[in-house]
């Protein structure tokens, strides 16, 4: 029982812990010629981060924190390349439009719903959510109160979590 607990945790760790960076790329004609490869990594709400690649093997990022914005790239960069870089990441905007950075603020996660929904049947359903776990694979076995109780914490925290990946 505990184990499962533990993995379960673990997944959701996992799920809620990653970013929307995807390690596919948009590719950017630029008016030179030369071609440049826009990633985009999203982190919440108003967080997100432009990183661009250059033809010539040169990176360069823009990140934005809130109001804060940073900028910077491996060294030796050239300002035409970083104006270069800003171009590729502007002609992205027009293109695919700003990043959608109210992901998290969206409600709308299903992993939210699941696990609420998860939380509230292990809450009000322990004795079947028990035969479901174990006892499927027994005969003649009953839920003791300890398991009930067990069953019933496990679902007030599964409800509560999955009510912060919803909002």
């Amino acid at each position: 029982m505990y184990k499962k607990i533990g993995m379960f945790f673990c997944f959701m760790i996992l799920v809620t812990g990653m970013t929307a960076k995807a390690e596919d790329y948009k590719s950017i004609d630029l008016k030179n010629g030369e071609t440049a490869k826009v990633y985009l990594e999203v982190y919440g709400p108003g967080d997100y981060r432009y990183d661009v690649e250059l033809q010539n093997g040169k990176r360069y990022f823009v990140q934005h924190v809130g109001r804060n914005t940073t900028n910077g790239g491996v060294k030796g960069i050239t300002d035409q390349e970083k104006k270069m870089a800003e171009k590729a990441i502007d002609l992205y905007e027009k293109e695919y439009g700003p990043p959608k950075t109210d992901i998290q603020n969206s409600g709308k996660n299903p992993i939210g719903f699941l696990v609420s929904f998860l939380g509230l049947f292990f809450i009000m359903a322990p004795r079947l959510a028990w035969y479901l776990e174990t006892a499927w694979k027994k005969e003649r076995s009953t839920a003791s109160s300890r398991v009930i109780k067990t069953n019933r914490i496990a679902g007030v925290i599964l409800f509560i979590i999955g009510i912060l990946i919803i909002y």
